[in-house]
């Protein structure tokens, strides 16, 4: 009876470990996928670097993969290294327009990575519209 009463206790921590786990996993993919604003491109946070842009647009002064972010509307890239806590985009509804300001990237020959020329990249200022969710 002691033995089934232990089994018993110890089930029920496993299963109550498991719903908190459940309800955190649940928690942040909310978060990620309802909160997190979408703005038609991927970054790196650590240094601004575009990783992706997932919206076809064939003017030049736009996003670029490659890219390195200097400014999103008025908040500095410096600003938002040292306090990640602000929202670069807050506020923003789909087809609302930030202006981002960017350092261009330059192709090294005919490699397919893009890496920035030190010193050498050219400021391109886009006004860059929200897409549709």
């Amino acid at each position: 009876m002691q033995k089934d009463l232990h089994h018993h206790r110890w089930t029920i921590a496993k299963v109550s470990l498991s719903v908190f786990v459940l309800f955190i996993l649940l928690f942040f993919t909310y978060g990620i996928f309802v909160c997190t604003p979408y703005m038609g491109f991927l970054f790196n946070p650590p240094d601004g670097k575009i990783l992706s842009v997932y919206v076809a647009d064939s003017n030049l002064h736009t996003l670029q993969t490659g890219d390195t972010l200097i400014q999103v509307g008025p908040i500095s890239w410096h600003d938002f290294y040292e306090d990640r806590r602000q929202d670069l985009f807050e506020g923003l509804r789909p087809g609302d327009i930030v202006n981002i300001t960017v350092q261009r990237a330059h192709l090294i020959g005919a490699d397919l990575h893009i890496q920035p020329a030190p010193d050498t990249g050219t400021t391109v200022h886009v006004s860059w519209t929200r897409p549709a969710e």
